[in-house]
């Protein structure tokens, strides 16, 4: 390193060679970096310092660091792109709920009075559902636009007669 020209170690071949200085170079011969600290030292070993790393003064111990902090970045990099495409896909949800919104199916859907209640606006008729734990409404007042005014007996037999 000794031997490098001026016109490598500077960029304004006229200068002070001020840009030169704290400049590292790897020596493979030591497999060690150093770092130029005197510019007119430069051509002799006072004018160059070995880089340190902590504890790790060869090249492959900071390899191995260096590869750590690669695999972290790329579990964080897989990390935030599966965030992203959840927050993708909730943001393409809202969108079609908004876009039902606007279509005047349902003009609204708020929180009701408790964390399991729903109250949904259609027309000028508010309805509140409740959402238990399985995921269906325990009561609604109408069903398809018809009231729902009784509990149907589980050996209900339904047809298409009509009697009179």
């Amino acid at each position: 390193m000794y031997k490098i020209a001026d016109c490598i170690l500077q960029k304004d071949n006229e200068g002070d060679g001020s840009d030169a200085v704290g400049q590292k170079w790897y020596v493979q011969a030591t497999k060690c970096e150093y770092q130029l600290i005197s510019w007119a030292n430069r051509n002799v070993a006072a004018g160059w310092q070995k880089v340190s790393y902590g504890n790790a003064d060869d090249l492959t111990a900071l390899t191995n660091r260096v590869s750590t902090v690669e695999s972290k970045a790329s579990t964080n990099a897989s990390n935030i792109t599966a965030v992203t495409t959840t927050a993708n896909t909730n943001a393409s949800a809202i969108k079609t709920i908004n876009s039902t919104l606007a279509s005047g199916v349902v003009s609204a859907v708020v929180a009701g009075d408790t964390a399991n209640v729903i109250k949904v606006t259609k027309g000028g008729t508010t309805s509140s559902l409740t959402i238990n734990n399985v995921g269906y409404a325990s009561h609604a007042g109408t069903v398809n636009g018809h009231a729902v005014e009784a509990d149907v007996p589980s050996n209900a037999k339904f047809t298409d007669t009509t009697y009179t």
